[in-house]
């Protein structure tokens, strides 16, 4: 029996479920993709994008992406409004954190080696708070610009940088028409529906001979970094990429792959993540598609392990919550839009929820108000730190802040449970 908003039942690791696609295969075009899993999201008021979507895998080429009917211009103005980026203390691109610094010194280093003319343009296409400009700047590039289509990470990036920032998206490359050496697109296409109009103002916009850096999550290894439950089946993450298709992507517009690899990011504290990074070119020989049969398996294991944390999640919440009637939630991140509709939420009282991101404070979740940390002061109540990523930051403004609330931690609540 389908659920009110009309998903499939919970699908065991062994099913196999064909079904029409509202959004075509990204890769490859196709119509038809198996089903691997379907999320649900708990939703501020007023929130542009879907409360759920299935995951599938494409039936011909095999990878991994949201299938739903969202459009790009409400991805668009979703980042443009509601970027998750504009804290960054508890988010990367700026080098902010030490961890996230390493991450964009390396990155640098690899374009550094890659390219001979330090006075080529580089366009860093989602550059966030500008920090992997920055450590360009430092090794000596001279021709630097970013796009972003969020005007607080505008404002961030050319603070930090001194360079000409732009507030927008694919489309502001224009701006540049030819010009173009080298694009970053760092952990930027996992976010994208349209890579037809993507691809066309690459090649509209880019030098014969200019180069692509890419960085998207490697989707083959979700299972092997898991760090929250379904973290990685999110509202803004809607692709799904293994290595092959990712070249399989880059080979359906004329890019060819020459040079690659994976690698781990450190995203918080003990919390590692997958990734795949490549440079491409635009080539005349460009390899046939070969479909990634492994995919959909690595996603379904990811969706058992996501089960399993999720059912200990529960098992934590209910006995730490047996006895709060009343509760502050802290963090309105992706755990937090699935926790929100676990049975045990429908018991205890939610008086507000809080986050340090300024894009979510005054706004209303679940009819309750969300507050800055700083407005903590005259709400005594328990609170709930409803993140495992962020946890240990969030702890950290809670100590800075002297705040005299009872504290619980989705941790603190899995000590003693096997996962």
């Amino acid at each position: 029996m389908q659920s009110h908003y009309g998903w499939h039942p919970f699908l065991k690791t062994t099913d196999k479920l064909i079904i029409p696609l509202q959004r075509n295969c990204p890769v490859c075009g196709h119509g038809k993709g198996e089903l691997i899993h379907c999320q649900r999201f708990a939703l501020m008021e007023r929130h542009p994008l879907a409360r759920g979507y299935e995951v599938v895998c494409c039936e011909r080429c095999g990878i991994g992406f949201a299938n739903t009917a969202v459009t790009q211009a409400e991805y668009d103005n979703f980042y443009a409004d509601e970027s998750k980026y504009a804290d960054p203390s508890t988010s990367t691109g700026s080098g902010f954190s030490a961890r996230d610094l390493v991450r964009l010194r390396e990155t640098a280093k690899m374009i550094e080696k890659l390219t001979q003319d330090q006075d080529e343009l580089i366009v860093d296409l989602g550059c966030a708070g500008g920090g992997l400009l920055l450590e360009l700047k430092k090794l000596g590039f001279q021709n630097l610009k970013g796009i972003d289509p969020s005007a607080a990470c505008v404002r961030e990036a050319q603070r930090l940088t001194d360079l000409e920032i732009l507030k927008g998206s694919f489309p502001e490359l224009r701006r540049w028409t030819g010009s173009v050496g080298g694009v970053i697109l760092s952990h930027v296409l996992e976010h994208v529906r349209d890579f037809q109009c993507v691809f066309s103002v690459l090649q509209a916009n880019l030098k014969a001979a200019g180069w692509l850096y890419i960085e998207v999550p490697d989707a083959s290894r979700y299972q092997a970094y898991l760090s929250a439950a379904y973290q990685d089946f999110n509202t803004e993450h809607i692709n799904h990429f293994s290595p092959q298709s990712l070249r399989n992507l880059l080979g359906s517009f004329g890019y060819v792959v020459f040079q690659e690899g994976q690698k781990v990011i450190e995203t918080g504290p003990s919390v590692e993540y997958p990734a795949i990074f490549c440079f491409a070119q635009k080539e005349a020989d460009v390899p046939p598609l070969v479909s990634d049969i492994d995919l959909k398996y690595q996603l379904r294991d990811y969706v058992a392990k996501s089960e399993a944390l999720m059912s200990k999640l529960r098992e934590s919440l209910s006995r730490i919550l047996e006895n709060v009637p009343q509760v502050l939630i802290w963090g309105t991140g992706q755990l937090t839009l699935k926790l929100m509709l676990e049975p045990v939420f429908r018991k205890v009282e939610i008086v507000a929820f809080v986050d340090s991101n300024p894009v979510h404070q005054g706004r209303q979740k679940m009819g309750k108000p969300v507050l800055s940390p700083g407005q903590l002061q005259s709400y005594p109540y328990p609170i709930l730190v409803s993140s495992l990523v962020n946890e240990a930051p969030i702890l950290q403004t809670i100590e800075h802040l002297r705040l005299p609330n009872r504290i619980y931690t989705l941790k603190s609540g899995l000590e003693g449970l096997s996962i």
